[in-house]
């Protein structure tokens, strides 16, 4: 839209320029951009260091085809900037939900650990359905199956601390594999960590609707 120069400015290290840019916008619609080197007022006092300019219709305005032209110079970097937010986030979101499973599947670890051996039957249950309830919430996973301490599950045909034992160490090494894929693979595109998501995401299904799926039959 505009440019100005802020001269005199000494030179400095990296990351000693301090430059303050102000935009004001009045109620006609005027906008006053200012510019003021700090680093020089402070350095030798002086009183008028800042550059302005000011926009407003029919002065310092740039025609339509410079608008168009400065559009396009800078849409390649709004797109990368979008992609690059989107891949951070979909890092964020897999890091968050893996280390958290992997939390929830190592205090059950170590419940099987110390405690299994003592524990009721019903005791272990309700660590079995506190696994899947966890796990689910965490991943926003819906299992084919609803089950609740009080649904008809058959205890009889089944040894319960190894079905609690055999879901932990199963989810416990999809999390294991998923935490030493993104050490590896920070780099990775967009499309491989969707990729990697969605596959976790699968793995972990699997598991919770293959554990309903005992419990219930």
């Amino acid at each position: 839209m505009g440019k100005f120069v802020l001269s005199e400015i000494p030179i400095l290290p990296k990351g000693g320029p301090q430059i303050e840019v102000t935009f004001e916008i009045d109620v006609d619609g005027t906008l006053t951009v200012t510019a003021v080197d700090l680093i020089l007022q402070q350095r030798w006092s002086m009183q008028d260091l800042s550059q302005s300019i000011v926009f407003k219709d029919g002065f310092n305005k740039l025609s339509s085809s410079e608008v168009s032209q400065m559009r396009k110079r800078i849409r390649p970097y709004v797109e990368n900037e979008k992609k690059r937010k989107e891949k951070l986030n979909i890092i964020d979101e897999l890091e968050r939900v893996i280390y958290t499973c992997h939390y929830i599947v190592q205090e059950k670890t170590d419940w099987l650990d110390d405690m299994s051996f003592s524990a009721a039957t019903t005791e272990i249950l309700q660590q079995l359905l506190d696994l899947k309830k966890r796990i689910q919430n965490i991943t926003n996973i819906s299992a084919s199956r609803i089950i609740t301490p009080s649904s008809n599950i058959n205890l009889e045909n089944i040894d319960i601390r190894e079905e609690l034992e055999k879901h932990v160490y199963t989810l416990r090494y999809i999390i294991q594999i998923n935490m030493d894929w993104l050490e590896k693979n920070q780099d990775a595109t967009w499309a491989d960590l969707l990729y990697q998501k969605n596959r976790f995401y699968d793995f972990v299904k699997e598991t919770i609707d293959e554990l309903t799926t005992h419990l219930m039959t």
